[in-house]
């Protein structure tokens, strides 16, 4: 199964980002994430056995047990993972905390005998796709909402887009 680990972006801060989307003068052609479907990706785990995500998840529940909500700020929209992409994303604010939970959750999997691709985490939102690589001006934004939860998600490609399914939701405890 195609999978990857993520923070599912709240309903609030997707509506935000809809709003601020339509200011983008994108070229038609672009294809836009769903709402539903938005999230900042802690790991692409790529085509895994479904036994071994059973695991991987009971493993996750109990190495993010201790881990609290973190309050995530996007800080511009622009191009991914430059100004001139085929990708069209907010980009995360730096934040040490988000830092820390990638990195747990980086050492579960691989405790779990899962190789990842040595990318750096460079967080982010994706809400578009262009055929082509686009010039994008960057956009500041000032969104913000609390990550309060980490999903393991299964990904399936079809030929209008990605259909997600929530395979196990972690919740993080309470900032308040």
């Amino acid at each position: 199964m195609r999978s990857f680990i993520a923070i599912p972006i709240p309903a609030d801060a997707s509506r935000q980002l809809a709003t601020e989307k339509t200011k983008l003068q994108l070229p038609p052609g672009c294809r836009w994430v769903e709402a539903g479907n938005l999230h900042i990706t802690l790991v692409f785990l790529g085509e895994q056995p479904q036994a071994k995500l059973a695991l991987l998840a009971e493993k996750l529940q109990q190495a993010l047990a201790g881990i609290t909500a973190i309050q995530i700020q996007l800080e511009k929209i622009g191009g991914f993972p430059s100004h001139k992409s085929q990708i069209i994303a907010a980009h995360v604010a730096s934040n040490p905390a988000l830092a820390r939970l990638q990195a747990s959750v980086v050492e579960c999997v691989e405790a779990e005998g899962i190789t990842l691709d040595s990318k750096p985490f460079i967080p982010h939102i994706t809400l578009a796709y262009s055929k082509r690589p686009l010039l994008i001006q960057n956009q500041p934004t000032s969104i913000g909402f609390d990550a309060d939860a980490v999903h393991l998600t299964h990904s399936k490609q079809t030929p209008q887009g990605s259909n997600y399914t929530c395979l196990k939701q972690i919740a993080l405890h309470s900032r308040h």
